[in-house]
Order: structure tokens, then sequence, then C-alpha cells
């Protein structure tokens, strides 16, 4: 069911996107290495899942780190393996990115998420700033 599904969505998207799997919703490692074979993305919030689709046979270079609170470890590991992108929460994570990446000697490819200031939602929602 999941090789039907990607193999839909891809052709409907053709290659205007890639699709990135969210670990976080399912692990399970046979879904991680279906999504490795179908050679798609994914997109981790932590260390754990990082290695957990590297270990299934997800590219790098197809994998970003999202979420905020990454530590600089977790940020060590996704650049010492060549991650496709972190994304980045906010200004201070970028310069612990940088830090991180000098120390390391290697160039990070960053993702960065910007929230415009729309005026106020009748709904109450908000994103986080």
């Amino acid at each position: 069911m999941l090789r039907k599904r990607v193999e839909l969505l891809n052709s409907r998207l053709k290659s205007r996107f890639e699709i990135h799997f969210a670990v976080k919703s399912n692990p399970h490692p046979n879904i991680l290495k279906t999504i490795g074979l179908l050679k798609q993305g994914a997109d981790v919030a932590s260390a754990g899942e990082l290695m957990a689709a590297l270990d299934c046979g997800i590219q790098p270079q197809k994998i970003e780190f999202s979420g905020p609170g990454k530590t600089e470890d977790e940020l060590a590991a996704a650049i010492e393996c060549g991650i496709g992108s972190i994304n980045v929460e906010s200004a201070e994570e970028l310069k612990h990115i940088n830090q991180v990446s000098k120390k390391m000697k290697i160039r990070s490819n960053v993702g960065l998420r910007l929230n415009l200031d729309f005026p106020k939602l009748k709904s109450g929602l908000r994103m986080a700033g």
C-alpha cells in the first residue's frame, strides 16, 4: 500500500517536489526500508530518527532535520553524515549550526523557516513566532 501511495503521489507531483516521510509519524523499520528502496526522503526530528532513517537505507542527502531543540551532538551527527538540510528554527540555532560546521570544517545546508507577520486570524491559530 505504501509503495502504491508513493508512486501515485510522485506521478501527480512529477519532478516539482520530493516526498519526505515524517519519521516521527511511524519509525517502523519496514516502513523506513520501503521509503529508502523507493528512493524517497525523510524528515527527522532527533538523532535517533536520523540513525533509524540511515540504517534503513534512506540516503543522507534526502534527509532533512526539522524541529526545535536540536542539541549540539545531534547537529554534529547530522552534519557529519552529509544530511540534505537542517531546517533552522531560530537565529540562535543558526549560530549553533555555524559553530558546529566550522569546528568540523564541513559546509552545512540549511533551510530557513519563516513565519510571515499576517494579521491575526479569527480562528485563533498562531504559529511559533
